[in-house]
């Protein structure tokens, strides 16, 4: 029984205004800490299995303090090879390591002490085992296995290690390495430059199982919306057939572009992809409605393409052997060959991807320099680095996530840069 001396027709409507406050101010604390926890990721090679090499979720970093980056921590594995370029997930830096050691090795961010190490699986003892650059998959770390086993053949596969202990949770075997890249898709499945693997909780279900193959094709793949692409050619299920030799379909392209020798670069709309040729080349993402399609439009450089292109916030960026930069408009000019917006010289040829973050774009030329610069340009033809540095060798491809700017290095040396407040 309610009193009368408490009026209901307004004590119900605060307790609920009450509720709707408290639900909003959850939701909004919940959404911080999405985005707190987001910027805290470069989950694999070139940010996500599209290859854009942007990461829209970085906000340390900015072009007010960009000058102000030093070396944070340097760490040596103890080989004179380039571990693969890092993915950050959380306050882990994952990187694998060939050679002698053919390891995946987990770093914390903040000031590079190692987290955590584990093997490689190797098939047969005595042959290295290299690793593809890892990929960070919720709580797991998916390796793919390249073992050249002499005499014997070959062996590949994926191997799965907990994100946070290193703890080895499983291995799908293969008879094919692993060559190039491995991506994790939206829709749970693994996609490798010859395989695609189903995930199924803590185990694969791989050659057996739905799936399809693409043969003669080489290349690490970036795959969007359910269709993979090896440099300017795209695959989908529904061109694959059944074949005598192979216990899963085996698929023919979907559509190729007549240009492309790099790894590419997917939006919603368009597939960018370097050329040896000296050129960026742009195609609808979707094909042409043709088995070959021409592209869109092209963008002329200095020298030969072999930097795989990113883009993000309405620029597309490359690297050039001229040792220049070029920054193009993404939705192209109107034209079949579109002018840079801006371009900028490192000096040494600028064959890794460059990367894109919070208005900046990061890129590494082959003598060291590691450059920053304004995403949009600066109003010039020609644009000077807000911030520059040198590594004291060959860099690999800038990862830009948790306030840093890491890159792995030839002299098997891993770098971080950072804030002196972060």
């Amino acid at each position: 029984m309610i009193p009368r001396s408490i009026d209901t027709s307004t004590t119900r409507p605060r307790r609920n205004s009450l509720l709707v406050v408290r639900r909003r101010v959850r939701l909004l604390v919940a959404a911080a800490l999405v985005l707190v926890a987001s910027a805290c990721t470069w989950p694999q090679f070139k940010f996500g299995a599209s290859r854009e090499g942007s990461n829209p979720f970085e906000v340390t970093i900015n072009s007010a303090n960009v000058a102000g980056l030093n070396l944070a921590w340097s760490r040596s594995t103890g080989l004179a090879t380039a571990p693969n370029d890092p993915v950050v997930a959380g306050r882990n830096a994952f990187f694998t390591v060939g050679d002698t050691l053919d390891s995946i090795i987990a770093l914390d961010t903040a000031d590079g002490s190692t987290r955590w190490s584990a093997p490689l699986p190797q098939a047969a003892p005595g042959f290295g085992v290299r690793g593809t650059p890892p990929v960070a998959d919720g709580s797991r770390i998916l390796v793919g296995l390249d073992q050249d086993v002499g005499v014997s053949g070959s062996h590949g596969g994926v191997a799965a290690y907990d994100a946070d202990t290193g703890r080895f949770l499983a291995e799908e075997e293969e008879d094919f390495r692993a060559r190039g890249g491995l991506a994790a898709s939206v829709n749970g499945q693994l996609y490798q430059s010859f395989h695609v693997f189903l995930r199924t909780g803590e185990t694969f279900d791989g050659v057996h199982g739905p799936g399809f193959d693409v043969l003669s094709t080489t290349g690490t793949p970036a795959v969007r919306a359910g269709v993979l692409y090896v440099r300017s050619t795209a695959f989908t299920s529904s061109t694959c057939g059944s074949s005598p030799q192979w216990p899963i379909p085996v698929c023919s392209p979907t559509w190729s572009g007549t240009a492309g020798d790099t790894v590419p670069a997917v939006t919603a709309t368009t597939l960018y992809v370097g050329d040896d040729d000296g050129h960026l080349y742009a195609f609808p993402s979707d094909g042409c409605g043709g088995s070959t399609c021409a592209p869109l439009w092209s963008g002329s450089t200095g020298g030969a393409v072999k930097s795989s292109p990113a883009v993000g916030g309405g620029v597309v960026a490359v690297g050039s052997d001229d040792g220049k930069v070029y920054a193009f408009p993404d939705g192209g000019c109107g034209q079949a060959t579109c002018a840079p917006l801006w371009t900028a010289s490192l000096g040494a040829p600028v064959a890794t991807a460059p990367a894109i973050a919070n208005g900046l774009v990061f890129v590494t030329a082959t003598d060291g320099r590691l450059a920053a610069f304004t995403l949009g340009g600066c109003g010039q033809p020609t644009c000077a680095p807000l911030w520059t540095t040198d590594v004291p060798a060959q860099p690999g491809a800038p990862t830009v996530a948790s306030g840093r700017v890491i890159v792995s290095a030839a002299n098997g040396n891993i770098y971080a840069y950072g804030l002196a407040s972060h």
